[in-house]
């Protein structure tokens, strides 16, 4: 099994299957089912992606907060879901708000949480989680 790393809230928001999109400088070749690897940082312009989320009408809760879900986890996978197909030079029609002009668009399907956050080092571009890791992911498996 592959997973793809992606900074909070982006991660969350494919989790739970509110974004339908992954936004990539490269296209990645992998198709089917890809655990989401939320990285320990936040992404670059967090506001700007609350602010994307919100307009579409989902709330993201204060990720420094407490007791969240594991899909708004850190450092670790909070999800799984399937890397259909992907596509360039789309004027963002695709997946109006989510889609980012110049971007590839990997299109997310079929996403759901894991129960629980479980920990693991993320890599840049789609890498294969450690055996430890796989067997905690299978362990919380969404149903």
């Amino acid at each position: 099994m592959k997973a793809i790393s992606i900074r909070q809230p982006w991660a969350g928001a494919i989790a739970l299957g509110w974004k339908p999109i992954e936004n990539r400088p490269r296209m990645l070749s992998h198709r089917g089912q890809v655990l989401i690897h939320a990285g320990k940082r936040l992404a670059d312009d967090y506001d700007g992606a609350v602010a994307t989320i919100r307009a579409a009408g989902y709330d993201v809760p204060d990720l420094r907060a407490p007791g969240l879900s594991a899909a708004w986890g850190m450092g670790g996978i909070v999800g799984v879901a399937d890397l259909h197909a992907a596509h360039r030079g789309c004027d963002g029609s695709c997946a109006p708000g989510w889609a980012q002009r110049g971007q590839i668009h990997h299109m997310v399907r079929d996403a759901r949480p894991l129960g629980r956050l479980v920990p693991a080092p993320g890599r840049l571009f789609m890498w294969t989680p450690d055996d430890d890791v796989l067997d905690a992911v299978r362990e919380v498996w969404p149903r």
